[in-house]
């Protein structure tokens, strides 16, 4: 009985290590038809915002996309447990677009996956474990919407596309406040950025955000939250982002992620 059990191990560590190298050279073909196209530097923003992206480093041309790596804590449900995860996420900084792939536990083990993705205003949201068995997956116009509307929210963590990518329509909201939008399928995606007295973004929010809950999606106003500003690699970002959802009895953090690494990819000549 010990050696079948033993086989048997085997043979599912070997399936989910098939499953898992699967996944990841799914990601790496994701991540290379990303859009990369060589943008001039806008001259026509805010000037709050102008700041902002110079001030952490944005501003030379040639730049075409960056690489972030996270770390973090991830809960799936409203109230649920949060899962440890370590990400890389490739993002362009001319035209919107990212791949985010994270590896999570589950049961305390490390068996989850999750991609989520945009490109080409198309988003997809993919969850699986084992790296062999697809348990959850969205897409459609109201994923576009909301995949649309994180490529906005994560603009601190890019001030080079601030300044190179044009598709961003930029909207002076008060002396504190602007608003970013991106045209999609599921309509506008409109997310407003909040700078404190220094000239830093430190908060986010969106009104009716399309959101998975259990087999359907829902539509909630969104909040996100960043701090500790240093500079990781060429730029200068906020090191930490919370996100979360405004239920009714309020505001519930369902992301909190740290920044390790940022790296800038130049244009292909």
């Amino acid at each position: 009985m010990g050696l079948v059990i033993l086989v048997l191990a085997l043979l599912a560590g070997g399936a989910i290590a098939v499953g898992n190298g699967r996944l990841s050279r799914s990601v790496a073909g994701m991540e290379a038809a990303l859009p990369t196209p060589i943008a001039a530097l806008r001259t026509d923003l805010p000037p709050i915002v102008e700041r902002f992206a110079r001030r952490n480093g944005a501003g030379q041309a040639g730049l075409c996309a960056q690489r972030l790596t996270q770390v973090g804590a991830l809960r799936k449900t409203p109230g649920g447990a949060f899962s440890r995860v370590q990400a890389s996420q490739r993002m362009t900084l001319g035209a919107p677009g990212f791949v985010w792939s994270a590896r999570g536990t589950l049961g305390g083990l490390p068996l989850l996956r999750v991609i989520d993705r945009y490109a080409e205003g198309t988003g997809v949201l993919d969850v699986w474990v084992f790296g062999l068995v697809q348990v959850a997956e969205a897409h459609g116009d109201q994923t576009n919407l909301s995949e649309a509307m994180r490529y906005l929210a994560e603009l601190p963590w890019m001030p080079d596309a601030i300044m190179l990518n044009a598709d961003i329509a930029w909207e002076q909201v008060d002396d504190s406040h602007v608003a970013a939008s991106l045209a999609t399928s599921g309509g506008v995606a409109r997310v407003v950025l909040g700078f404190d007295a220094a000239g830093d973004i430190t908060e986010i929010s969106a009104q009716d955000r399309p959101a998975v809950e259990g087999d359907k999606m829902v539509l909630r106003d969104w909040r996100g939250l960043f701090s500790d500003y240093r500079k990781i690699g060429p730029r200068r970002i906020p090191t930490r982002g919370q996100v979360g959802y405004v239920y009714d009895d309020g505001f519930e953090v369902y992301f909190d992620g740290t920044i390790l690494d940022l790296r800038l990819e130049r244009c292909a000549n």
